[in-house]
């Protein structure tokens, strides 16, 4: 039921407007969502789907660091630092399990009474994760399908097939979504019309192909997140960024290896974000999001 409600969400949200210029324009109120922290599991997504801004984050993280996997006795250090109240989202800008530790995080952050979200292409998964996988209760597994449009390079091969139906008959409650025209027709046939087709966005205009023509136009009044701010994204160093739309790692909030996760939402980045919701002369992410953002009454 949790997985309809999410889905029925954000369909009522997005999928009603008849555009997104015309959603730049429409005033919506927030509905709250608990904090979460997703966990990008290594940089470099072999996937490269055409939705998906790689070359950004690849270049930006470059110039940051050299640490290019999560290691698992980093991503317990920082699950020991979240309150309980912190969701964790096994998502952020690669898929997770090209990091062949990410089975172990999951069952890590499941020993420790965490909410668990999945957002997941399968690339990276073996069958023996799929049985270790059904002793979690996630929150949401999602799995991005390929679709027959050719936006995605996930490889359609034995292993893959194999995954996909070990978690459609293992009955692990889970979200099949996809982006084109079509289902790939050998999903297609394992799926039985169970996979609902989503919208793309231009990522907060990292991703200049994909929007309405000219882009997504800025907002300029006072602006507003769906999430709050609070759905943040770790990278392999320990550094957190704002969202999942900041594959150029404008806002960095501060690094879970060093600080308090309190500190992120006290550090001056997190501040003039806040700040630049108010003001639209301060240049933030936010001014350019074509999913999350919305306009606050003047």
């Amino acid at each position: 039921m949790a997985l309809l409600r999410i889905g029925s969400i954000l369909t009522n949200i997005f999928h009603e407007k008849k555009s997104r210029t015309d959603a730049a324009k429409r005033i919506i109120q927030p509905r709250p969502e608990p904090a979460g922290l997703e966990i990008t599991t290594r940089i470099g997504c072999r996937n490269l789907c055409d939705y998906c801004p790689q070359e950004t984050l690849i270049k930006a993280y470059r110039c940051r660091s050299a640490e290019m996997i999560l290691s698992l006795a980093a991503f317990r250090a920082v699950v020991n630092k979240l309150p309980p109240h912190v969701r964790i989202h096994f998502s952020g800008m690669c898929e997770p399990w090209l990091n062949p530790d990410c089975t172990e995080m999951v069952l890590h952050a499941h020993s420790q009474g965490r909410k668990i979200r999945v957002f997941t292409t399968l690339a990276g998964m073996r069958p023996k994760d799929v049985s270790r996988l059904r002793a979690v209760a996630f929150d949401v597994f999602w799995v991005h399908l390929t679709s027959g449009s050719g936006l995605q390079n996930m490889s359609v091969d034995e292993n893959y097939l194999h995954v996909l139906k070990m978690l459609h008959e293992r009955k692990i409650p889970t979200d099949y979504v996809y982006y084109g025209d079509a289902l790939h027709p050998e999903i297609a046939a394992i799926l039985n019309n169970e996979a609902r087709k989503e919208t793309l966005c231009s990522r907060a205009g990292n991703l200049k192909h994909i929007g309405p023509p000219g882009n997504f136009p800025r907002r300029r009044g006072r602006i507003g997140c769906l999430r709050q701010l609070r759905q943040n994204v770790l990278l392999p160093n320990g550094d957190v960024v704002l969202c999942c739309m900041d594959y150029g790692v404008k806002h960095r909030l501060g690094n879970l290896m060093i600080d308090a996760y309190a500190d992120l939402f006290e550090s001056h980045e997190f501040q003039r974000v806040k700040t630049g919701m108010e003001n639209p002369t301060i240049d933030i992410l936010c001014r350019t999001c074509d999913f999350f953002a919305f306009e606050k009454e003047k």
